[in-house]
């Protein structure tokens, strides 16, 4: 049976302009399995990243950070 998966990707802020002087951002990516219901974090970093998306496989995810791409393990290792 194939499992059905939502990235779900948060950001502390919606705009990155809005912070506040002194604060810092924490961007987090979560795995959703909607069979289940259950959620798992795969990255929470003090740092903006957005447009997490699947490799063609299936294997791994990619994010956008400062203008590169990152590769990122479901474990969350970078």
């Amino acid at each position: 049976m194939k499992r059905i998966t939502l990235l779900l990707f948060l950001l502390s802020n919606i705009l990155l302009a809005q912070v506040p002087e002194g604060k810092q951002v924490i961007s987090s990516l979560y795995i959703y399995d909607l069979q289940s219901g259950e959620s798992t974090l795969i990255l929470k970093e003090e740092r903006h990243f957005e447009a997490p998306n699947w490799s063609p496989d299936g294997t791994f995810l990619l994010i956008n950070s400062a203008g590169k791409l990152e590769k990122i393990a479901l474990d969350g290792k970078i």
